[in-house]
């Protein structure tokens, strides 16, 4: 008698060891990648998979549950073997409904961009920026990225020019106040409740435009030698309200003892604050050395 050749043998090993007369066919099931799914069949047997490359299972408590997991795309057959009843078989199909997206970022900042877009992750997603490339690399739910893909569009802009009048102001307590500058006029009430001032001067003002994301350096007040320092973002998620680090000092000469003549500088203003487009502002106040009066900035700010 002739042996049944190997590869035809192996075949049969393979198959699961249920006919068609004794198998009734249960519909389908349907899972997304990675899916889990816990199933339960009373007086469960055993259980065969066609294609393990698709699904894979493993029981879990009792002899009749079992954890079906949903580990390629693609379909195959669940056999369920029960005791003196026919095998239920059911279509698995595995549909794979994530996406992966990688931007190349012209603007934004990648960081930043992270943190806000990392809530809006599933459990299974994932971000990733590389700096060296501004690559930005979203993996999740087809939606999700979806919805993703249109914030990045919306923040991956040219950085919007932000420009900036400020204004030094000195404050006084006096008997008689004169009349309130107009370019003081929407924070004069302000510096009369909170810093109880009610005479002021504008002693010099400047012009400013920059970009977000920028740093920028100007000298006011002529022979009284001060500098302001100014460093601006963007909000994140917002496009219409920037945080300004603003720093007001003044130069003041020292003689160290048997060197040259170098120069010190003494912060009168240090603040860190949040602004909207056309918001007028104050920054803060110093008190001048030897008198009641102060030294106040007030900053207005217009986006672009």
């Amino acid at each position: 008698m002739k042996s049944m050749p190997i590869i035809l043998l192996l075949t049969l090993l393979a198959w699961p060891l249920t006919s068609a007369a004794d198998s009734v066919q249960k519909g389908e099931i349907r899972l997304e990648m990675g899916e889990q799914k816990t199933m339960s069949f009373k007086g469960l047997k055993r259980i065969s998979i066609g294609n393990p490359k698709v699904v894979d299972a493993k029981t879990v408590g009792d002899a009749d549950t079992f954890l079906l997991f949903a580990t390629g795309s693609g379909s195959t057959n669940l056999y369920v073997h029960r005791k003196d009843k026919p095998t239920w078989v059911f279509k698995v199909v595995v549909v794979d409904n994530f996406a992966r997206e990688t931007v190349v970022l012209k603007h934004a900042d990648g960081r930043a961009l992270e943190q806000l877009l990392r809530p809006y992750l599933t459990k299974r997603g994932k971000i990733t920026y590389q700096r060296q490339t501004r690559a930005l690399t979203l993996v999740d739910e087809k939606p999700v990225v979806a919805v993703m893909l249109k914030m990045v569009e919306r923040f991956d802009v040219k950085p919007r020019q932000i420009q900036f009048v400020l204004r030094l102001v000195e404050a006084d307590k006096v008997a008689k106040p004169g009349p309130v500058p107009d370019e003081i006029k929407p924070v004069a009430k302000q510096i009369r409740e909170v810093l109880r001032y009610n005479h002021f001067k504008v002693v010099d003002h400047a012009f400013l435009a920059i970009e977000a994301n920028q740093q920028s350096k100007l000298h006011v007040g002529g022979q009284n030698g001060y500098t302001m320092e100014l460093d601006c973002q963007m909000v994140a998620g917002q496009r219409d309200s920037i945080r300004l680090k603003f720093h007001l000092y003044k130069s003041a000469k020292m003689l160290p003892s048997k060197k040259d003549v170098v120069s010190a500088r003494k912060t009168l203003i240090a603040t860190t604050v949040e602004l909207k487009d056309g918001e007028t502002a104050i920054l803060g106040a110093s008190r001048i050395n030897g008198s009641g009066k102060a030294l106040i900035s007030v900053v207005s700010v217009k986006l672009k």
